[in-house]
Formats: C-alpha cells, sequence, structure tokens
C-alpha cells in the first residue's frame, strides 16, 4: 500500500498521492492542480474505493490534503492502490436490461415477499452491500370492508 501514485483528474495526471506509515497510523499525503470545484479524493484498485476527503486550497493554483488513518480506518480501503481520483468514479455494473419472467418492471415480483426485489439485491451484492433480509411467504391479509379477514 505505501508508495506514491497518480491522482487522475479528467483521465490526466494532475497530481500525487503519498502513503508511507507512520507509527501506527498510514499516512496519506495528496497534492494537486486545483480544478476549480470542490474535489473529494478516494484512492482505487483491485475495484474497491477508499474515500480519503475534501481536498483543500493551499494556494498557487493547488489544493492539498492529509489524513493519518488507523488500520481499523482502513479496513475497506484497497489492499493494492492504483491511482487517486475522485470519490465514487467506480463504474457501477450495468443493470439486466429485461425483467425477470412474470415480473412487473418496478414491483418487487410475484411473491411480493420483502426484502426487495431481486433485481434489487442482486445490484447490492454486485456493489459489494449486504441485500436485505427476506421476509417469509409472500402471504397477506386484507380485511374487506363488512366481510372480515381474507386470506390472498
Amino acid at each position: 500500500m505505501y508508495g506514491e501514485y497518480p491522482i487522475v483528474l479528467g483521465g490526466e495526471t494532475r497530481g500525487e498521492v503519498r502513503v508511507y506509515p507512520e507509527g501506527l497510523m498510514t499516512v496519506f499525503e495528496a497534492t494537486a492542480e486545483d480544478p476549480g470545484a470542490m474535489l473529494r479524493l478516494s484512492v482505487y484498485g483491485g475495484g474497491a474505493e477508499g474515500y480519503l476527503g475534501v481536498m483543500a486550497p493551499c494556494g498557487e493554483g493547488r489544493v492539498s490534503l492529509l489524513r493519518r488513518l488507523s488500520r481499523a480506518a482502513l479496513s475497506g480501503f484497497p489492499e493494492d492502490i492504483e491511482l487517486a481520483a475522485p470519490a465514487g468514479g467506480l463504474p457501477t455494473p450495468p443493470l439486466p436490461a429485461e425483467p425477470e419472467a412474470g415480473r412487473i418492471p418496478g414491483r418487487g415480483g410475484p411473491s411480493r415477499g420483502g426484502g426487495g426485489s431481486a433485481l434489487r439485491r442482486g445490484a447490492l451484492a454486485r456493489a459489494g452491500r449486504p441485500a436485505p433480509a427476506r421476509r417469509g411467504g409472500g402471504h397477506a391479509l386484507v380485511h374487506h370492508a363488512g366481510r372480515g379477514a381474507d386470506h390472498i
């Protein structure tokens, strides 16, 4: 993880991030050309993103950032950093173009069993986030006025 990595803005190298140990902490020291807008910086590698923070003006058309992170704070960071770039820059996998058989687009599916649609659960899994727990059954009790509860 330690070393020097390019800061890529608009497809071009515009700065550098130095990563080095300092006691029990890992230091990220970044400097780049001022892009003219707020720059939230992340490091990327192996399909993972590690958010560092907002770069601040440091004079003469440059921005900088200094972060000291503990081992626990680095737990979600990429092990092998490749580059630094604006935060949120990882491409997201495309969702399937056609809905599943028997499914109405935008609906939870035939079972309506909760936990989000299969499409949403798949997108969450590809993004590395856990899907909500599924609730059982897909059955509901509906109360019709004057007729009591019907099981559907």
